[in-house]
């Protein structure tokens, strides 16, 4: 592949995650490592520290760290695990789901735009290509 179009691809990446970074910090106050951890919990379900780390590069101690956090402004809440009664799990709370209902809003708002602008052709390719692509990083 040629590298001048490996690096217009790079800008154009870059170019849509500064613009939902942006968004979001205007609609989400969360910052981004805590988004994933709300999705990893809506997308596992109750789940524990430990299995929020092995998802993610990044240290125990960060994970922990954040999460402790995440606890404190109600967005993620902890709970006893049914299946050994040492062990805490990890859910959303009231402040996680609505944040998280807002996330998807914000990307079926953008879905939405692109295929105002788009005919059904290019988008269902547009739509091919972004799955190839993120199932490739």
């Amino acid at each position: 592949m040629d590298p001048a179009v490996v690096s217009r691809l790079a800008l154009s990446l870059n170019r849509i995650y500064r613009k939902l970074d942006l968004y979001q910090d205007e609609n989400m106050q969360i910052n981004p490592k805590e988004q994933l951890f709300l999705l990893l919990v809506e997308e596992s379900g109750p789940c524990r520290v430990g299995d929020i780390a092995g998802k993610v590069i990044l240290p125990l101690s960060t994970v922990s760290w954040t999460i402790d956090r995440m606890v404190c402004k109600g967005y993620l809440k902890r709970g006893a695990d049914p299946s050994d009664r040492r062990a805490v799990v990890l859910g959303l709370d009231h402040r996680g789901r609505k944040a998280l209902a807002k996330f998807h809003e914000i990307f079926e708002n953008i879905a939405a735009a692109a295929a105002a602008r788009l005919t059904d052709r290019q988008f269902k390719n547009i739509l091919n290509i972004i799955e190839n692509l993120a199932d490739s990083v």
